[in-house]
């Protein structure tokens, strides 16, 4: 049996905090928490604790194997949880595609089951009533008066699906927002079974994550994580109880290395290499990028850009003219272009934390972006590269600039590494583990209230934003 630094006790029946373990001088170098919950019998006329394992559910709208932030997580998030011990699985309606909110409830995927890198993962039913009643809910989904018809409609058709999923579960964990809606039956199972209920939304502040239907859902939950202390600042405007906020930094996995000689020779790039990496999207900043490219190809005609990620049909790039299109990278080649790129520029127009940025910082590149809360706490503060406008003359007006001075590049990517080298000193498995370990204590009780009902909650445009 493996030492443990500090043993959390989750309470099964009362949802109570218990007090931590003493640790011996052995188990402080172990920097893993195990999560347990209490299990009392009587033997021999005393009271006997049984330490077992935790059962967690991981819903979110979109499932691993799909590429994307919340999935690279949740995902990273259900590894960590098996690998301690305890019973996981991850639930959702897409693993397949990625279709934009309103397609999210006209369109289907075949409910199955299978196993990504070792986790369960199970595809929920679709809506029920068909493409009518995707309709439906996305219809009265859009006003707090008919919010409750909106639940009440899912449930026919998720309801019982999604709380089988969550049978036995001592933890139900939700990445998303309200208005995907899955948040809401999964709060319903949650409490069905006596599970606490948690919600990492990734808001994306002005833009998602943030309206008076996303603030019903968090104001539900038993704890909210934030990445950044403007979203916790936003959270708790929106009604959430401070005590419920809980700030983690944000999971990243960085590698060192990759080959950028043999990326440069495979695509023929001889001279200053700009890298776009993400999924290839209006939002993500795509053709913000393109539109500036001849402005910095005017100014440096030998540069190439390189646009790195999966396009999910939506946006392709002409090839040509020193534009590369990637659709299908290996993790592989995505560290050599990592590796071999000048600066990386993902003119994102909504961040929650941008990860994307740490991983060319851990490489000491220095990184071009949208200005915006978030991501003013990271590379605004880390000086690792530049803050723009969210228009293509702004953004190519800072590649050249990058471009043209090598000193100050390099003196960007300094900072930004050794940024990044201190984010990855916080023990993010932990921050986690005590934020479930919160959620116990402030559970709520079993719902008293129809399914469908939902507490109260600002009227609707006291928060305004964007689909992502």
């Amino acid at each position: 049996m493996r030492p443990m630094q500090i043993v959390r006790f989750l309470d099964g029946m009362r949802g109570q905090r218990l007090p931590s373990l003493a640790r011996s001088q052995e188990s402080r170098t172990d920097a893993c928490y195990t999560l347990v919950k209490r299990r009392t019998r009587r033997a021999g006329g005393c009271t006997v604790v049984g330490l077992t394992a935790v059962k967690f559910v991981l819903v979110s709208p979109f499932t691993p194997p799909l590429v994307g932030g919340l999935e690279n997580i949740c995902l990273w998030l259900a590894q960590r949880l098996r690998a301690d011990g305890h019973d996981v699985g991850i639930v959702g309606r897409f693993a397949a595609s990625r279709p934009e909110l309103r397609g999210r409830f006209l369109r289907r995927e075949t409910p199955r089951h299978f196993e990504c890198n070792g986790i369960p993962v199970s595809i929920l039913p679709p809506l029920p009533f068909g493409v009518l009643g995707g309709a439906a809910i996305y219809t009265a989904m859009q006003s707090h008066a008919t919010l409750p018809l909106a639940r009440r409609l899912q449930d026919r058709g998720l309801g019982a699906a999604i709380s089988e999923q969550c049978r036995g579960a001592d933890a139900v964990h939700y990445f998303g927002t309200g208005l995907d809606m899955l948040g809401f039956a999964a709060e319903t199972a949650a409490r069905e079974v006596g599970a606490t209920f948690s919600i990492e939304p990734a808001i994306h502040i002005g833009r998602w994550g943030d309206r008076w239907i996303d603030a019903a859902l968090y104001r539900m939950a038993d704890a909210v994580l934030a990445y950044s202390e403007c979203e916790a600042a936003v959270i708790r405007g929106m009604g959430v109880a401070a005590d419920r906020v809980h700030r983690i930094h944000c999971r990243c996995d960085f590698r060192d290395g990759g080959d950028a000689a043999a990326f440069r020779a495979k695509h023929g790039i001889r001279g200053p290499l700009v890298l776009f990496l993400g999924r290839k999207t209006e939002a993500k900043g795509v053709r913000r990028l393109a539109d500036s490219w001849p402005a910095v190809r005017h100014r440096f005609p030998d540069a190439t850009v390189a646009f790195m990620g999966p396009s999910d049909g939506k946006c392709r790039m002409s090839h040509g003219d020193r534009i590369l299109d990637i659709d299908d990278a290996c993790e592989a080649e995505k560290h050599d272009a990592l590796a071999a790129c000048d600066l990386l520029c993902v003119p994102s127009e909504g961040e929650s934390f941008g990860i994307v940025y740490f991983e060319a910082w851990t490489r000491g590149k220095p990184v071009v972006a949208i200005d915006q809360p978030a991501l003013q706490e990271t590379i605004g503060k880390a000086g690792g590269g530049l803050l723009v406008e969210p228009i293509a003359d702004a953004i190519a007006a800072a590649v050249v600039q990058l471009l043209g001075d090598p000193a100050a590049r390099d003196a960007m990517g300094r900072r930004g590494q050794e940024y990044a080298r201190r984010h990855l000193a916080h023990d993010t498995y932990r921050e986690y583990l005590d934020a479930f370990a919160a959620a116990a204590g402030n559970r709520r009780p079993p719902r008293t209230v129809p399914s469908g009902g939902v507490e109260r909650s600002p009227q609707p445009g006291a928060w305004s934003g964007a689909q992502r």
